[in-house]
Formats: C-alpha cells, sequence, structure tokens
C-alpha cells in the first residue's frame, strides 16, 4: 500500500478525457497537485488493442491534446512513430498509436520540472469514495486510501452489456460480450461463420479484425434497423442547416433535418459538412428538446444520428464494400431471438428476426458489438455504483452517464450538485450529448480546469505535497 500526500485534484480515468483535464490544469500558473487512477493509463476500451487495422474515427488534425497546437499528434506520429509516405493531417492513425500518444503525454505530465506543481499516475482501480471534512477519500484495489480536494470521474463508458436471447445459456462457450479481446478472436476457427450483433464501428473493427487473421471468413452484421456507418469525406466545410428557435420535439427536429438530406439509392442522408454543422451545435439542439421528447430522439432517431455522426474512414469503408460485394459480409436489419447447440456443440444454430421473415444460420461465434454501455447502474463500475449509493452521484433521467449540471458538477440523489465531484467526457453525454470527440471533450476540459482553478478550496501546494511519494510498503 503506498501512501500518498493529499492532492488538489484526482481525476478517475487516465485515458483520453482524464488526460485532457491533467493537462489543462497544469497549463495554469497555479502549482496543482494531480492525480490520475488508471489500472492502464492512455489505454481503456478505445486504445486498449494492438490491431493496427482498428482506426480512428476522427482525422489526426482532430486529435491533438493541445487545442492551440493543431498538429499536435501529427508532430509526435512523425518524430515518434514514423511511416515511409509520412503522416497527414487527413489520415486516420491506428488507436493503438493514440494510446502511445497519450502513454507519453502522461510521462511528460510525470516529469515536469519540481516547484510547478505534480502530477502522478497511481496504476490502480478506484473501487469506492467517501467525502471527508475537506475533500474525498478514495480506496483502490490495491489498497491505497489517496486524498483529495476534488474529485474528478473521467471514466469513460463501460464495455457492451451482456446479450440477452433465448438458448444462450446453451451455447455460453460460442458468445462472445467483449468484442475487443483480441485473444478470443484469433480462436475463432478458420473458415468460418460469424454473427455481429451491433453495425456501428464496432461491429466494422471486429470484421476488420476477423478478416485479418482469416480473409475467407464469412461475417453477418444483424442489428434493429441494419444501417451501416457513413464514410468520412475530404474535409468539408461546416454548413449551418437549423437557425434559432431549434425543434422543441424529436419529430420536429428530424422532418427539418430530412429537409436537408440527400437521397442516394433510396437512402437519406446528410452532406458531411451539413452534418459537421449540426454537431457543433448538438449540445445546444439536446437542450432545447424536454426529457420526454429526448426520449423519443433515442427511441426513434438515434441510430440515424449515429450513422452520420460515427463515420468510418475510406480504407476500412473500402474493405467493407469490398466484403460486401464478394459475398463474405452480409447486413442484416433484424434482431437474435434464438440459438441452439448443434451435436458437437463446435457451432450454433441462431434464429434471426427481420422484416422479411426469420433467417436460420449456423455460426461458429456470436459476438456482442452493440457498443459502449451508458447507464452506469449496468456498467458494473464500482465506484460509480458507490457514489450512487451514497446519494453523491445519480444517474442520468435517460440512463446516459451521469447527471450532471452545466458546469459538469455531479448531481446527487437530493437533486443538488454535490461538492467537489465533477464528471467528464462520455459520462456527461446525458446532459451534453455531443461530448464523445476529442476536440469537445478537451473544451469542456479547459472549462472545468478553469472552474477549479478559481475555487477558493484550490490552494498552493505545501511543501510536503511537492514531494515524491514513499516506496509502497
Amino acid at each position: 500500500m503506498a501512501h500518498f500526500p493529499k492532492s488538489n485534484v484526482t481525476i478517475i480515468g487516465a485515458g483520453a478525457s482524464g488526460v485532457l483535464l491533467a493537462n489543462a490544469l497544469v497549463k495554469s500558473d497555479t502549482p496543482l497537485s494531480v492525480v490520475l487512477i488508471d489500472p492502464k493509463p492512455g489505454r481503456g476500451v478505445a486504445y486498449g488493442g494492438g490491431d493496427p487495422d482498428h482506426l480512428l474515427n476522427t482525422r489526426i488534425g482532430n486529435m491533438s491534446i493541445d487545442a492551440p497546437k493543431r498538429s499536435g499528434f501529427l508532430d509526435w506520429l512523425n518524430i515518434f512513430r514514423p511511416r515511409p509516405e509520412g503522416w497527414s493531417e487527413e489520415d486516420f492513425a491506428p488507436r493503438r498509436l493514440y494510446g502511445d500518444y497519450l502513454e507519453q503525454r502522461l510521462r511528460d505530465l510525470e516529469n515536469r520540472t519540481p516547484g510547478l506543481g505534480s502530477t502522478r499516475v497511481v496504476r490502480a482501480r478506484a473501487m469506492a469514495a467517501e467525502q471527508s471534512g475537506d475533500g474525498w477519500v478514495i480506496r483502490t484495489d490495491v489498497g491505497d486510501h489517496i486524498r483529495s480536494e476534488t474529485l474528478v470521474l473521467a471514466t469513460g463508458l463501460a464495455r457492451p452489456r451482456p446479450l440477452m436471447f433465448h438458448g444462450r445459456d446453451a451455447i455460453e462457450a460460442l458468445v462472445q460480450d467483449d468484442p475487443w479481446d483480441e485473444a478470443a478472436l484469433r480462436t475463432l476457427p478458420l473458415g468460418g461463420e460469424v454473427l455481429l450483433v451491433g453495425s456501428g464501428l464496432t461491429a466494422l473493427d471486429t470484421a476488420t479484425a476477423i478478416w485479418r487473421r482469416d480473409p475467407d471468413a464469412h461475417v453477418t452484421i444483424v442489428s434493429r434497423h441494419g444501417l451501416l456507418p457513413r464514410v468520412h469525406a475530404s474535409p468539408p466545410a461546416s454548413a449551418p442547416v437549423l437557425e434559432q428557435p431549434y425543434p422543441t420535439t424529436a419529430r420536429e427536429l428530424f422532418a427539418r433535418l430530412r429537409a436537408a438530406a440527400e437521397f442516394v439509392e433510396g437512402d437519406a442522408s446528410l452532406r458531411h459538412g451539413v452534418f459537421l454543422g449540426l454537431r457543433e451545435i448538438g449540445s445546444a439542439l439536446w437542450s432545447a428538446l424536454p426529457d420526454d421528447e429526448r426520449l423519443a430522439f433515442l427511441r426513434h432517431f438515434r441510430r440515424y444520428w449515429e450513422v452520420e455522426r460515427h463515420r468510418v474512414p475510406p480504407v476500412q469503408a473500402a474493405a467493407v464494400r469490398g466484403a460486401l460485394d464478394d459475398g463474405r459480409l452480409e447486413v442484416l436489419r433484424g434482431r437474435l431471438a434464438e440459438a441452439r447447440p448443434s451435436a458437437d456443440g463446435a457451432t450454433a444454430r441462431v434464429a434471426l428476426l427481420t422484416p422479411s421473415g426469420p433467417k436460420a444460420k449456423s455460426v461458429g461465434r456470436v459476438i456482442n458489438c452493440t457498443g459502449p454501455e451508458p447507464d452506469p447502474f449496468r456498467s458494473r463500475n464500482p465506484l460509480l455504483l458507490d457514489l450512487i449509493a451514497q446519494g453523491a452521484a445519480a444517474a442520468d433521467p435517460l440512463g446516459l452517464g451521469l447527471h450532471v449540471d452545466d458546469d459538469s458538477a455531479a448531481i446527487g440523489s437530493r437533486g443538488e450538485p454535490t461538492p467537489d465531484l465533477y464528471a467528464l467526457g462520455a459520462l456527461t453525454q446525458g446532459r451534453f450529448f455531443e461530448i464523445t470527440a476529442v476536440a469537445e471533450i478537451r473544451l469542456q476540459a479547459e472549462r472545468l480546469a478553469q472552474r477549479l482553478l478559481a475555487r477558493e478550496a484550490v490552494q498552493p501546494l505545501s511543501e510536503t505535497a511537492t514531494q515524491p511519494a514513499p516506496a509502497n510498503d
């Protein structure tokens, strides 16, 4: 067990959100002690894999940690991860390289000049936290007790909730709920049939990983809408499409957007520039909808928004198109209803309910690609569940992360902000909705850093707080 001096700010999560906040805090002249707690700093779900074909779905030029320096990630790649043709702002880099970039920034923060504050990364999992008289005490899974004036939750979203369908127990060995488990993907029989449940970026990443190992594998994707993500176009200028007053019903919002859509082969899509303009006002559009209309949007229109919002890089889209053309990929609208094992248990016979009637397939694996779980009650995150049980935090009314106010302060069970407790990034999408891209979280992190720095509770560090922590017991 390590003994740590009290910190000014402790950030739970050292992925992109946590690193962005730590980076924003240290840019101040105020010497702060910042602690980040994460078992896999810089990695997590988004950047923890090693597959080089898993690409960021945002261009390199939009992924810099420092807002004024748009070329930050680009420069780092060309220095530390060069390739013969060089990198450009318009390229899409492998996700694992962005994890390397975050890890390097954490090392830079930890090695800052003494006297300017300190940044410490604790490689552990935060299990519980309780309010003390002047802040928080956080307990980790290795027995550390870390004291902090302010606690910021930047854990991101959880892995998908387990698939539910009739007969799952009988084929449990063939069900993979973690689509990012690369070791499990390597055990797939060659030349077999795989069913992916979900049709977003996770499904395309998983299909790409399968074909990298086994180009002849046949993949079936099934989802409620049967829609694949749109493809990134050349970087367009954003184009405003909605003017105030913004729609106050989900149906009105959908109707006004549909008027700006283009129809290609009977499929409505928004021009990329138009959607970029919508993203710039995404939080304002969301705020204009009452809770019941937000629920209607989530139920009926969210998937249409997401296929525009979460686009696939052109090189990956070309691979998917090739697989569709040669029959290695089939995309179905429907749901997985039932499964039964074969006589030897090596495959399963699955029943898919589609608008054109039931379809039966024999598959060697069912992989859950439904996407990250936003509901903290289903997240299995012990810290979030502990804070909710205490009443210090509460789930967003629609299950989209935590309930927060406009300043990212966590709202407790009594409907009031809990002192010295904040959330950042995807955990706050119930309030801000459009808060999943680095550019959006970077702005939120800078605003939160300014708020924390301005608070009277943030005091210059004592002399002991700048000293290295003692070695582990």
